[in-house]
Protein backbone atom coordinates (compact mmCIF):
# COMPACT_ATOMS: atom_id res chain seq x y z
CA UNK A 1 0.00 0.00 0.00
CA UNK A 2 1.30 3.44 -0.91
CA UNK A 3 2.70 5.27 2.13
CA UNK A 4 0.23 7.68 3.68
CA UNK A 5 -2.60 6.53 1.40
CA UNK A 6 -6.13 7.57 2.44
CA UNK A 7 -6.80 4.00 3.59
CA UNK A 8 -3.68 4.04 5.75
CA UNK A 9 -4.79 7.34 7.29
CA UNK A 10 -8.29 5.95 8.03
CA UNK A 11 -6.81 2.88 9.75
CA UNK A 12 -4.39 5.04 11.74
CA UNK A 13 -7.30 7.07 13.13
CA UNK A 14 -9.40 4.00 13.89
CA UNK A 15 -6.45 2.53 15.78
CA UNK A 16 -6.64 5.28 18.39
CA UNK A 17 -9.89 3.81 19.74
CA UNK A 18 -10.58 1.17 22.39
CA UNK A 19 -11.59 -1.30 19.68
CA UNK A 20 -9.28 -0.72 16.75
CA UNK A 21 -8.35 -2.12 13.34
CA UNK A 22 -5.14 -4.19 13.61
CA UNK A 23 -2.78 -4.10 10.66
CA UNK A 24 -4.31 -6.40 8.08
CA UNK A 25 -4.10 -6.68 4.31
CA UNK A 26 -7.62 -8.11 4.39
CA UNK A 27 -9.01 -5.02 6.11
CA UNK A 28 -7.24 -2.65 3.72
CA UNK A 29 -8.58 -4.68 0.81
CA UNK A 30 -12.03 -4.50 2.42
CA UNK A 31 -11.81 -0.71 2.78
CA UNK A 32 -10.68 -0.32 -0.83
CA UNK A 33 -13.65 -2.34 -2.05
CA UNK A 34 -16.13 -0.55 0.21
CA UNK A 35 -14.86 3.02 -0.20
CA UNK A 36 -13.56 4.07 -3.64
CA UNK A 37 -10.33 6.07 -3.53
CA UNK A 38 -11.94 9.40 -4.45
CA UNK A 39 -14.28 9.00 -1.47
CA UNK A 40 -11.54 7.64 0.77
CA UNK A 41 -9.59 10.87 0.28
CA UNK A 42 -12.51 12.70 1.90
CA UNK A 43 -13.26 10.10 4.59
CA UNK A 44 -9.59 10.21 5.62
CA UNK A 45 -9.99 13.90 6.52
CA UNK A 46 -12.49 13.02 9.27
CA UNK A 47 -11.78 12.18 12.90
CA UNK A 48 -13.28 9.61 15.24
CA UNK A 49 -16.68 10.60 16.59
CA UNK A 50 -15.38 10.37 20.17
CA UNK A 51 -12.91 13.13 19.38
CA UNK A 52 -13.47 16.17 17.22
CA UNK A 53 -16.29 16.07 14.69
CA UNK A 54 -15.84 18.36 11.68
CA UNK A 55 -18.01 20.87 9.89
CA UNK A 56 -18.61 20.83 6.14
CA UNK A 57 -16.72 24.13 5.90
CA UNK A 58 -13.66 22.64 7.60
CA UNK A 59 -13.73 19.58 5.35
CA UNK A 60 -14.21 21.74 2.24
CA UNK A 61 -11.05 23.64 3.10
CA UNK A 62 -9.10 20.39 3.52
CA UNK A 63 -10.18 18.95 0.17
CA UNK A 64 -10.07 22.27 -1.69
CA UNK A 65 -13.71 22.30 -2.77
CA UNK A 66 -16.60 24.69 -2.25
CA UNK A 67 -18.77 24.26 0.83
CA UNK A 68 -21.85 23.51 -1.30
CA UNK A 69 -20.03 20.86 -3.34
CA UNK A 70 -18.58 19.35 -0.18
CA UNK A 71 -22.03 19.17 1.46
CA UNK A 72 -23.38 17.26 -1.55
CA UNK A 73 -20.51 14.77 -1.41
CA UNK A 74 -20.87 14.34 2.34
CA UNK A 75 -24.62 13.78 2.07
CA UNK A 76 -24.01 10.99 -0.43
CA UNK A 77 -21.37 9.41 1.83
CA UNK A 78 -23.70 9.64 4.83
CA UNK A 79 -26.53 8.06 2.81
CA UNK A 80 -24.18 5.25 1.79
CA UNK A 81 -23.19 4.60 5.41
CA UNK A 82 -19.56 5.62 4.88
CA UNK A 83 -19.62 8.79 7.01
CA UNK A 84 -21.31 9.46 10.34
CA UNK A 85 -23.52 12.57 10.65
CA UNK A 86 -23.91 14.03 14.16
CA UNK A 87 -25.83 17.25 14.80
CA UNK A 88 -24.75 18.93 11.58
CA UNK A 89 -21.15 17.70 11.76
CA UNK A 90 -19.26 14.71 10.38
CA UNK A 91 -17.04 11.91 11.70
CA UNK A 92 -15.70 8.45 10.99
CA UNK A 93 -17.85 5.46 11.76
CA UNK A 94 -16.44 3.03 14.34
CA UNK A 95 -14.75 -0.06 12.98
CA UNK A 96 -17.72 -2.10 14.21
CA UNK A 97 -20.07 -0.15 11.94
CA UNK A 98 -17.59 -0.29 9.06
CA UNK A 99 -17.48 -4.06 9.59
CA UNK A 100 -21.28 -4.43 9.71
CA UNK A 101 -23.12 -1.76 7.69
CA UNK A 102 -22.07 -2.89 4.18
CA UNK A 103 -23.70 -6.31 4.74
CA UNK A 104 -27.02 -4.99 6.05
CA UNK A 105 -28.58 -5.10 2.61
CA UNK A 106 -31.81 -6.61 1.20
CA UNK A 107 -31.58 -10.38 0.78
CA UNK A 108 -31.87 -10.09 -2.99
CA UNK A 109 -28.43 -8.41 -2.99
CA UNK A 110 -26.72 -11.35 -1.26
CA UNK A 111 -25.61 -12.79 -4.61
CA UNK A 112 -23.95 -9.53 -5.69
CA UNK A 113 -20.24 -10.15 -6.31
CA UNK A 114 -19.14 -7.08 -4.35
CA UNK A 115 -21.31 -8.01 -1.36
CA UNK A 116 -19.96 -11.56 -1.43
CA UNK A 117 -16.39 -10.27 -1.56
CA UNK A 118 -17.00 -7.86 1.34
CA UNK A 119 -18.47 -10.73 3.36
CA UNK A 120 -15.48 -12.97 2.65
CA UNK A 121 -12.91 -10.27 3.45
CA UNK A 122 -14.65 -9.28 6.68
CA UNK A 123 -15.02 -12.92 7.79
CA UNK A 124 -11.33 -13.61 7.12
CA UNK A 125 -10.36 -10.38 8.88
CA UNK A 126 -12.40 -11.38 11.95
CA UNK A 127 -11.07 -14.93 12.17
CA UNK A 128 -7.41 -14.14 11.49
CA UNK A 129 -6.87 -10.70 13.03
CA UNK A 130 -9.78 -8.75 14.45
CA UNK A 131 -10.94 -11.32 17.02
CA UNK A 132 -7.57 -10.91 18.76
CA UNK A 133 -8.25 -7.16 19.02
CA UNK A 134 -11.95 -7.03 19.76
CA UNK A 135 -11.68 -9.65 22.52
CA UNK A 136 -8.22 -8.67 23.81
CA UNK A 137 -9.36 -6.93 26.98
CA UNK A 138 -10.13 -8.45 30.37
CA UNK A 139 -13.19 -6.16 30.30
CA UNK A 140 -15.50 -7.54 27.56
CA UNK A 141 -17.51 -4.92 25.68
CA UNK A 142 -20.43 -7.38 25.37
CA UNK A 143 -22.40 -9.03 28.16
CA UNK A 144 -25.12 -11.65 28.32
CA UNK A 145 -28.44 -10.43 29.70
CA UNK A 146 -31.26 -12.70 30.96
CA UNK A 147 -34.95 -12.05 30.45
CA UNK A 148 -36.88 -10.89 33.50
CA UNK A 149 -39.54 -13.60 33.26
CA UNK A 150 -36.85 -16.04 34.39
CA UNK A 151 -35.96 -14.01 37.51
CA UNK A 152 -37.80 -13.75 40.83
CA UNK A 153 -37.62 -9.94 40.81
CA UNK A 154 -39.51 -9.65 44.09
CA UNK A 155 -36.73 -11.39 46.01
CA UNK A 156 -33.61 -10.50 44.00
CA UNK A 157 -31.83 -7.29 43.10
CA UNK A 158 -32.16 -6.53 39.40
CA UNK A 159 -30.22 -3.61 37.90
CA UNK A 160 -30.58 -1.87 34.53
CA UNK A 161 -27.56 -3.83 33.34
CA UNK A 162 -29.56 -7.02 33.76
CA UNK A 163 -33.04 -5.93 32.75
CA UNK A 164 -33.88 -5.80 29.05
CA UNK A 165 -37.23 -4.08 29.59
CA UNK A 166 -35.57 -1.17 31.42
CA UNK A 167 -33.24 -0.60 28.49
CA UNK A 168 -36.10 -0.68 26.01
CA UNK A 169 -38.37 1.55 28.14
CA UNK A 170 -35.65 4.19 28.30
CA UNK A 171 -35.23 4.17 24.52
CA UNK A 172 -36.98 6.90 22.55
CA UNK A 173 -36.31 5.03 19.30
CA UNK A 174 -36.12 1.27 18.71
CA UNK A 175 -35.22 -0.03 15.26
CA UNK A 176 -35.27 -3.71 14.33
CA UNK A 177 -32.54 -4.51 11.81
CA UNK A 178 -30.93 -7.39 9.98
CA UNK A 179 -28.30 -9.11 12.10
CA UNK A 180 -25.05 -8.38 10.21
CA UNK A 181 -23.37 -11.45 11.72
CA UNK A 182 -26.13 -13.76 10.45
CA UNK A 183 -26.23 -11.93 7.11
CA UNK A 184 -22.47 -12.42 6.67
CA UNK A 185 -22.76 -16.17 7.15
CA UNK A 186 -25.87 -16.34 4.93
CA UNK A 187 -24.09 -14.46 2.13
CA UNK A 188 -21.13 -16.85 2.36
CA UNK A 189 -23.37 -19.93 2.41
CA UNK A 190 -21.95 -20.88 5.82
CA UNK A 191 -24.98 -20.32 8.08
CA UNK A 192 -25.86 -23.39 10.15
CA UNK A 193 -28.98 -21.99 11.84
CA UNK A 194 -32.44 -20.99 10.64
CA UNK A 195 -33.04 -18.15 13.11
CA UNK A 196 -34.57 -14.95 11.63
CA UNK A 197 -32.20 -12.56 9.87
CA UNK A 198 -34.08 -9.56 11.28
CA UNK A 199 -33.22 -9.83 14.96
CA UNK A 200 -31.10 -6.91 16.22
CA UNK A 201 -32.66 -4.00 18.13
CA UNK A 202 -30.82 -0.70 17.66
CA UNK A 203 -31.63 2.05 20.15
CA UNK A 204 -31.79 5.85 20.07
CA UNK A 205 -28.78 7.45 18.33
CA UNK A 206 -27.70 4.18 16.73
CA UNK A 207 -31.29 3.27 15.92
CA UNK A 208 -31.95 6.62 14.29
CA UNK A 209 -28.78 6.26 12.23
CA UNK A 210 -29.82 2.81 11.01
CA UNK A 211 -33.35 3.99 10.22
CA UNK A 212 -32.04 6.94 8.20
CA UNK A 213 -29.85 4.54 6.23
CA UNK A 214 -32.89 2.38 5.48
CA UNK A 215 -31.33 -0.50 7.43
CA UNK A 216 -34.28 -1.24 9.68
CA UNK A 217 -37.84 -0.61 10.80
CA UNK A 218 -38.92 1.54 13.75
CA UNK A 219 -40.95 -0.54 16.20
CA UNK A 220 -42.74 0.12 19.49
CA UNK A 221 -41.50 -0.90 22.93
CA UNK A 222 -44.28 -3.51 23.08
CA UNK A 223 -43.24 -4.96 19.72
CA UNK A 224 -39.63 -5.03 20.89
CA UNK A 225 -40.49 -6.97 24.06
CA UNK A 226 -42.67 -9.35 22.06
CA UNK A 227 -39.66 -10.06 19.86
CA UNK A 228 -37.34 -10.54 22.86
CA UNK A 229 -39.73 -13.10 24.35
CA UNK A 230 -40.11 -14.89 21.01
CA UNK A 231 -36.34 -14.94 20.47
CA UNK A 232 -35.81 -16.36 23.95
CA UNK A 233 -38.23 -19.19 23.25
CA UNK A 234 -36.31 -19.88 20.04
CA UNK A 235 -33.11 -20.20 22.06
CA UNK A 236 -31.34 -16.98 21.10
CA UNK A 237 -28.95 -15.43 23.63
CA UNK A 238 -29.47 -11.72 24.33
CA UNK A 239 -26.39 -9.50 24.50
CA UNK A 240 -25.89 -5.82 25.23
CA UNK A 241 -23.11 -3.32 25.94
CA UNK A 242 -21.33 -4.24 29.15
CA UNK A 243 -22.43 -1.16 31.10
CA UNK A 244 -25.14 -0.25 33.59
CA UNK A 245 -26.48 3.24 32.87
CA UNK A 246 -25.95 3.59 29.15
CA UNK A 247 -26.34 5.28 26.75
CA UNK A 248 -27.59 2.04 25.23
CA UNK A 249 -27.16 1.37 21.51
CA UNK A 250 -28.36 -2.20 20.98
CA UNK A 251 -29.91 -5.43 22.21
CA UNK A 252 -28.77 -8.33 20.05
CA UNK A 253 -30.34 -11.80 19.97
CA UNK A 254 -27.44 -14.07 19.17
CA UNK A 255 -26.71 -17.58 17.93
CA UNK A 256 -23.38 -19.41 18.38
CA UNK A 257 -22.84 -20.19 14.70
CA UNK A 258 -22.97 -16.62 13.39
CA UNK A 259 -22.66 -13.93 16.04
CA UNK A 260 -19.12 -12.72 16.70
CA UNK A 261 -19.44 -12.51 20.49
CA UNK A 262 -20.55 -16.12 20.94
CA UNK A 263 -18.14 -17.27 18.24
CA UNK A 264 -15.31 -15.62 20.15
CA UNK A 265 -16.30 -17.56 23.24
CA UNK A 266 -17.31 -20.93 21.77
CA UNK A 267 -15.56 -21.25 18.40
CA UNK A 268 -12.34 -19.36 19.11
CA UNK A 269 -12.10 -20.30 22.77
CA UNK A 270 -11.68 -16.83 24.29
CA UNK A 271 -13.26 -16.91 27.79
CA UNK A 272 -13.38 -13.09 27.92
CA UNK A 273 -15.09 -12.59 24.58
CA UNK A 274 -18.40 -12.03 26.41
CA UNK A 275 -19.14 -11.24 30.05
CA UNK A 276 -21.67 -13.52 31.75
CA UNK A 277 -24.70 -12.07 33.48
CA UNK A 278 -24.75 -11.87 37.26
CA UNK A 279 -27.18 -14.77 37.36
CA UNK A 280 -26.75 -18.51 37.28
CA UNK A 281 -29.22 -21.30 36.55
CA UNK A 282 -30.19 -23.53 39.49
CA UNK A 283 -32.08 -26.82 39.10
CA UNK A 284 -34.72 -27.99 41.57
CA UNK A 285 -33.48 -31.58 41.66
CA UNK A 286 -36.54 -32.76 43.56
CA UNK A 287 -38.76 -31.66 40.66
CA UNK A 288 -36.42 -32.43 37.73
CA UNK A 289 -37.87 -35.27 35.59
CA UNK A 290 -34.66 -35.95 33.65
CA UNK A 291 -36.27 -35.09 30.30
CA UNK A 292 -32.98 -33.53 29.04
CA UNK A 293 -34.83 -30.72 27.22
CA UNK A 294 -32.57 -28.17 28.95
CA UNK A 295 -29.49 -29.91 27.50
CA UNK A 296 -30.79 -29.22 24.00
CA UNK A 297 -31.36 -25.55 24.83
CA UNK A 298 -27.96 -24.75 26.40
CA UNK A 299 -25.41 -23.33 23.93
CA UNK A 300 -22.61 -23.36 26.51
CA UNK A 301 -22.49 -27.08 27.43
CA UNK A 302 -23.17 -26.02 31.01
CA UNK A 303 -25.73 -28.76 31.71
CA UNK A 304 -25.09 -32.46 32.18
CA UNK A 305 -27.13 -35.35 33.55
CA UNK A 306 -26.11 -36.88 36.87
CA UNK A 307 -28.28 -39.70 38.25
CA UNK A 308 -30.97 -38.72 35.74
CA UNK A 309 -31.05 -35.15 37.06
CA UNK A 310 -29.90 -31.99 35.29
CA UNK A 311 -26.74 -30.53 36.81
CA UNK A 312 -25.47 -27.00 36.09
CA UNK A 313 -21.73 -26.30 35.79
CA UNK A 314 -21.40 -22.79 37.34
CA UNK A 315 -18.11 -22.17 35.53
CA UNK A 316 -19.77 -22.68 32.14
CA UNK A 317 -23.20 -21.15 32.79
CA UNK A 318 -23.42 -17.68 31.22
CA UNK A 319 -26.71 -16.80 32.92
CA UNK A 320 -28.63 -16.35 29.67
CA UNK A 321 -31.85 -17.84 31.18
CA UNK A 322 -32.83 -19.85 28.08
CA UNK A 323 -33.01 -23.08 30.10
CA UNK A 324 -35.04 -21.37 32.85
CA UNK A 325 -37.59 -20.02 30.38
CA UNK A 326 -37.86 -23.51 28.88
CA UNK A 327 -38.22 -25.43 32.17
CA UNK A 328 -40.34 -24.66 35.27
CA UNK A 329 -37.84 -26.50 37.48
CA UNK A 330 -34.88 -24.22 36.69
CA UNK A 331 -34.65 -20.72 38.16
CA UNK A 332 -32.11 -17.93 37.88
CA UNK A 333 -30.25 -16.98 41.05
CA UNK A 334 -28.21 -13.82 41.40
CA UNK A 335 -24.47 -14.13 42.03
CA UNK A 336 -22.13 -11.12 41.90
CA UNK A 337 -19.46 -12.47 39.57
CA UNK A 338 -18.97 -9.52 37.19
CA UNK A 339 -18.52 -5.84 37.96
CA UNK A 340 -20.40 -3.79 35.38
CA UNK A 341 -18.90 -0.45 34.29
CA UNK A 342 -21.16 2.49 35.09
CA UNK A 343 -21.72 3.74 31.54
CA UNK A 344 -20.47 3.43 27.97
CA UNK A 345 -17.74 6.01 28.54
CA UNK A 346 -16.44 4.06 31.54
CA UNK A 347 -16.59 0.78 29.60
CA UNK A 348 -14.57 1.98 26.64
CA UNK A 349 -12.29 3.96 28.94
CA UNK A 350 -11.36 0.78 30.79
CA UNK A 351 -10.77 -1.14 27.57
CA UNK A 352 -8.67 1.67 26.09
CA UNK A 353 -6.59 2.08 29.24
CA UNK A 354 -5.79 -1.63 29.33
CA UNK A 355 -4.56 -1.38 25.73
CA UNK A 356 -2.61 1.83 26.33
CA UNK A 357 -4.95 3.99 24.24
CA UNK A 358 -7.36 6.86 24.69
CA UNK A 359 -10.99 6.96 23.59
CA UNK A 360 -10.60 10.59 22.47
Amino acid sequence: MKANSPYERIVKKLNKLAIAAPDSKKFIEYLKLYIPKKDAEIVAELDNFTGRTKSARSIAKSINKSVDETKKILKRLVDEGKVLYINGRYALHTIIDIFDIPLMVPKEEYKDKKIKKLARLSEDFFKNKWNKEIFASERPFLRVIPVEQSIDVANQKVTNAEEISSRLKRAETIVKTTCPCRARKEILGERKCDYPLESCLMLDFHGNAMAELGKGKVISQEEAMDWINEATRMGLVHMVENCDEGPYFFVCSCCPCCCIGLRGLLELGNPRAVAPSNYIAVVDEDQCTGCEFCLEKCHFNAISMVDNKARIDPDKCMGCSICSVSCPFIEMKRIDRERTPKNLLSLYGEIAKEKGRSIF
